[in-house]
């Protein structure tokens, strides 16, 4: 039997054609979790450079539409439109937004930070489905939070093309299996389906994606249980 009161309440703010955010935080968080959703406007007529600019302004509309809620933590499952912020921006927009939303707020690409810094990892590689000049904000702000990138992987893109969201989990796995460096992989982007492609995963390389760093934001920040899937897949982490 569902009690409320006895579970933590968390915000999730996504772009309205994300398939992938709810069900792989519901896989990840656990039964004591009531995960709450709101969705980013859809802008029509509108290219993704555009789209990420407005979504941002949008952020704190998102988190306003569930208030009343009481909600302990909220995430807002993007990092695409944070890149070109930089992590010092990034910062400073969720401390913002945890004001305004009075619970402590969190962007993806923050919570992928969070991640790396406490495991001490400064050398990453990034697996991007991003088209070239996302990627190269993404490589842009990574870089300049001081992280060593020793590899990009573009993949699931042609040109200005975002195709995240049609991506597989088959998809996702045979990228991972074309890696053959061991540096840690940041698999960045909540529309990629990650969960089954980071359980199948061979190998003793380091693998995060954006969703997963999410979750184990909001596991340590509430303090939740996580589910078994959550708890094998950060098994190396502190």
């Amino acid at each position: 039997m569902i009690d409320l009161h006895a579970m933590s309440r968390v915000a999730v703010v996504v772009p309205p054609s994300n398939p992938i955010v709810e069900p792989e935080l519901a896989a990840l968080l656990g039964a004591d979790t009531a995960l709450y959703g709101s969705r980013l406007p859809r802008y029509v007529d509108f290219n993704l450079r555009q789209r990420n600019q407005l979504y941002v302004r949008a952020y704190s509309a998102a988190l306003d539409s569930l208030a009343g809620l009481n909600t302990h933590a909220a995430l807002i499952a993007m990092t695409g439109p944070n890149y070109r912020y930089g992590l010092a921006g990034d910062m400073a927009l969720a401390a913002d937004l945890s004001r305004r939303f009075d619970a402590p707020v969190r962007t993806a690409s923050l919570a992928i930070h969070d991640t790396l810094a406490t495991m001490g990892e400064r050398r990453i590689q990034l697996l991007s489905p991003y088209p070239d000049w996302l990627t190269a904000d993404a490589v842009e702000y990574w870089s300049g939070a001081g992280y060593e990138i020793e590899a990009v992987h573009q993949y699931f893109t042609s040109g200005s093309d975002f195709r995240a969201y049609d991506t597989t989990s088959d998809e996702v796995a045979q990228a991972l299996d074309s890696i053959t460096s061991h540096v840690p992989i940041v698999l960045t982007g909540t529309g990629l389906a990650t969960l089954s492609a980071l359980r199948s995963a061979a190998g003793d390389t380091l693998l995060l994606s954006s969703n997963l760093c999410g979750a184990w934001w909001l596991v340590q920040q509430l303090g939740l249980s996580g589910t078994a899937l959550y708890h094998a897949l950060v098994a190396d982490l502190p």
